[in-house]
């Protein structure tokens, strides 16, 4: 149905097949009625590392699971993954 609809309304669609993908440089999703799918995708980028990086919940992970995981967190978010059609500037 995705597909069918980005056919009828002439919605830009990645490239390549790895730009399916939404951790993928090239990752292109589609729009929504008020927002490009370029827009969508900086949000989500930017909604997943104020999630990972909310002091509260580093808090919990550290209570509920040590140090280690905490660390794991913080590996994780150490970088942003670059973007062709979303890119960023590095907090």
């Amino acid at each position: 149905r995705l597909w069918d609809r980005a056919m009828k309304e002439n919605l830009p669609l990645p490239e390549t097949w790895a730009g399916y993908a939404q951790h993928a440089y090239d990752a292109l999703p589609l729009p929504t009625r008020c927002l490009r799918g370029e827009d969508v995708l900086r949000f989500r980028d930017e909604a997943f590392h104020q999630y990972f990086e909310n002091p509260d919940y580093l808090a919990m992970i550290l209570k509920t699971f040590g140090r280690g995981a905490v660390d794991e967190i913080a590996r994780m978010v150490s970088y942003r993954l670059p973007r062709k059609y979303a890119p960023t500037v590095d907090a």
